[in-house]
């Protein structure tokens, strides 16, 4: 395995990992706490603060129900966690409200890190690299059209913070939809190691390591 790989398979990506959960625990029981912060007032915290947490265990139970072999992909699942981390940052940090185009730059970057993680997590399926782009794209598309669906109840259910339009929203399809296939592409060239290839070694991880 070349160095590359190493870095991000061994413990520092565990270390890496567990500290953009603690992270996202933390920064979401601060909205919590003080809901009257002005900057995410209106932004349905209530809703990311029950959810996003779900966005961290998801990786951790599939490799549960998949029996707990082979190496825990921790950097696959630190990826799904800063996605959520870096909007959590940009609302707390009133990022959002004091550049313009931060949401913008918010949904492409987290399209590719979104579909690079889960690039990465085909890997061991031996899939060819083009069927790969095709399917972390894909679901690029889907997931943004899912997180658009979801931000508008939240919006209907009394968050007025928000501030969706027509062009906000064709606006964060097409940059998350790029950006997914930038990250699909980017994911197909993440160095693996053979042994960590083999049919069916699912690359499901373990947290204790």
């Amino acid at each position: 395995m070349n160095s590359l790989s190493t870095a991000i398979t061994g413990e520092r990506a565990r270390s890496f990992n567990w500290a953009v959960k603690v992270s996202l625990i933390l920064l979401l029981l601060v909205g919590v706490i003080f809901p009257d912060l002005p900057q995410i007032e209106g932004k349905g915290w209530p809703w990311r603060a029950a959810f996003f947490p779900l966005g961290i265990i998801v990786v951790p139970i599939y490799w549960r129900i998949k029996g707990g072999s082979g190496s825990y992909p921790h950097l696959v699942d630190s990826l799904l966690g800063t996605t959520l981390v870096i909007d959590i940052v940009g609302n707390l940090a009133n990022l959002y409200g004091t550049f313009e185009h931060f949401d913008d730059g918010v949904h492409f970057l987290t399209g590719i890190i979104l579909v690079t993680a889960l690039v990465i997590a085909l890997a061991p399926l031996r899939l060819a690299a083009w069927n790969r782009v095709l399917l972390g794209t894909g679901f690029g598309a889907i997931a943004i059209v899912i997180f658009e669906g979801l931000e508008y109840l939240i919006s209907k259910s009394g968050a007025t913070g928000l501030n969706l339009t027509y062009a906000d929203t064709i606006s964060d399809l097409t940059l998350n939809t790029v950006g997914g296939a930038l990250g699909a592409i980017a994911g197909v060239q993440f160095p693996w190691k053979r042994t960590e290839l083999r049919s069916g070694d699912v690359s499901t991880p373990s947290l204790a390591r």
